[in-house]
């Protein structure tokens, strides 16, 4: 849908785009965003590698059919032809570009959106640093070559200097350069790198957190040869509304969390004590990257950096409050692939959450088995368990930890533009009601990432059964008691 009033709509009208990272989460929203709001746009290229058998242009068209884009089909029927995939990869040399789709970029790209990464928190540090750090410094090498280029967003995390209690929209400094860091890449071998790693990332939390700053510094030495900004969320959930409220059609993140508790996976959270998570709808970092490059492709002056941190502490995800709005969305419409009854337990205390772990995670997981191994059916519950908990253990530093993200340039970006533009490209986070989200976050888990499209009568039937089991679960550990006082 098109608004001439808009300006941002405008910038895009005629603009030939190329976007890394396309295939992901973020990617497949920029690409409806930019194709539902901006319709007159040019083209949209998209970097995509060989995966799993198929083509580039295969992938593409598979994408183009996913959910996201089913509103779109109705608007435009051949919004595709607007979408061409470019064979390439971020992690090897030149990017893996082919000479003549090179020059075509070369002729015609006037934006490029790089949000491509290895979102992996525990990489191997050899492939963060590669695809992160050196696969950015590719793509800045090749952009230098584009005679229309107006803006080159690159897409960070809010979380890339997170030793920091408190972060504000600057580059921080670093003590390994990016330098230094693509020279252990390309000339230590893999054992010897990982083994030095440590002494690398120092108070880092992963690889990747590591990997995003150095990434961010290096953005920082072209910031004079080419119009760049940052844009960094924080967690990236499912949408508030657009294109569809609460899609989610991965495990990443907190959807793995809400999928892991809808399912009865998950029963213990550890969080910090004011149980507040800082998490952001995908549509508000869509609309800001688009915000963005706009505001970027309109000025003149390179000397700044300009980073936009874009994070919900000003207007927090409390999980203590959204807890049992989200446990009765469960209920009313539950999962029919339930393990154990669905519920969680918000806990502040490390120890206390592990054996919470323990009970109410491993203990079931030890009995379904050996009641299948009884059966002769096969053991699925531990393997399950131990990826759940590897999750868990990889999310916790960004659960128990607080922040505070100073966002001053994204409030000043949103209060310049015009009152159409707010409409269309909202990422002001006050606007978020957090109820109502929760709710929509665990329908669209169930419906786009579990694929649960029906009301299955039979879950909650299986509600009630593992509810008898849960309860029984509970009494176990006082039934001594009962029967010593009884006797």
């Amino acid at each position: 849908m098109a608004f001439e009033s808009s300006e941002i709509v405008e910038f895009f009208t005629g603009k030939t785009i190329l976007l890394t990272g396309g295939t992901g989460f973020l990617g497949k929203a920029l690409i409806q965003k930019i194709l539902n709001s901006c319709p007159e746009v040019g083209k949209i290229f998209v970097l995509i590698r060989d995966k799993r058998n198929q083509c580039p242009a295969a992938r593409l068209k598979n994408l183009l059919n996913e959910p996201i884009f089913e509103e779109l089909k109705t608007l435009q029927p051949n919004f595709h032809e607007k979408v061409e995939a470019i064979p390439g990869d971020i992690s090897i040399p030149k990017l893996g570009i082919c000479c003549s789709d090179l020059e075509v970029l070369q002729k015609n790209v006037s934006i490029i959106i790089h949000s491509a990464a290895t979102v992996r928190f525990n990489s191997p540090l050899k492939e963060a640093l590669n695809i992160n750090l050196q696969g950015t410094g590719r793509l800045l090498e090749m952009a230098t070559e584009m005679k229309l280029l107006q803006a080159f967003v690159h897409v960070s995390t809010a979380f890339s200097n997170c030793e920091w209690s408190l972060v504000e929209e600057k580059i921080y400094p670093v003590e390994v350069t990016p330098q230094d860091a693509l020279y252990f890449v390309n000339n230590l071998n893999d054992k010897l790198l990982e083994s030095i790693s440590p002494s690398l990332i120092k108070d880092k939390p992963n690889t990747y957190t590591f990997s995003k700053q150095l990434t961010e510094t290096l953005i920082d030495q072209w910031k004079a040869k080419l119009p760049i900004c940052i844009v960094r969320p924080s967690v990236i959930t499912a949408t508030e509304k657009d294109p569809i409220p609460g899609f989610a059609d991965n495990f990443a993140a907190m959807s793995g969390v809400l999928a892991g508790v809808m399912t009865g996976c998950i029963h213990a959270l550890h969080l910090n004590d004011e149980f507040r998570i800082d998490i952001i709808p995908l549509d508000y970092v869509v609309n800001l990257i688009l915000a963005a490059t706009y505001r970027l492709g309109k000025t003149e002056e390179r000397s700044n950096l300009q980073i936009y941190n874009l994070s919900s502490c000003e207007n927090s995800f409390n999980c203590k409050t959204l807890n049992g709005t989200f446990e009765q969305s469960c209920y009313k419409n539950p999962v029919s692939k339930m393990m154990t009854y669905p519920y969680a337990y918000l806990i502040t205390n490390r120890t206390v959450f592990k054996l919470c772990c323990f009970y109410f995670h491993r203990v079931p997981a030890m009995f379904f088995d050996a009641v299948a191994g009884i059966m002769g059916k096969e053991k699925l519950c531990m393997p399950i368990y131990k990826k759940v908990a590897e999750s868990i253990d990889v999310l916790e530093y960004f659960t128990v930890n607080k922040w505070t993200f100073k966002s001053d340039s994204t409030k000043a970006l949103y209060n310049s533009l015009s009152p159409q533009d707010k409409s269309v490209f909202n990422f002001n986070v006050q606007d978020i009601d957090w109820d109502s989200y929760v709710v929509d976050y665990a329908s669209g888990v169930r419906k786009y990432a579990l694929k649960e499209t029906n009301q299955h009568q039979g879950g909650k039937k299986r509600l009630l059964q593992l509810r008898v089991f849960d309860l029984c679960l509970k009494l176990l550990p006082v039934l001594p008691i009962i029967l010593v006082f009884l006797c």
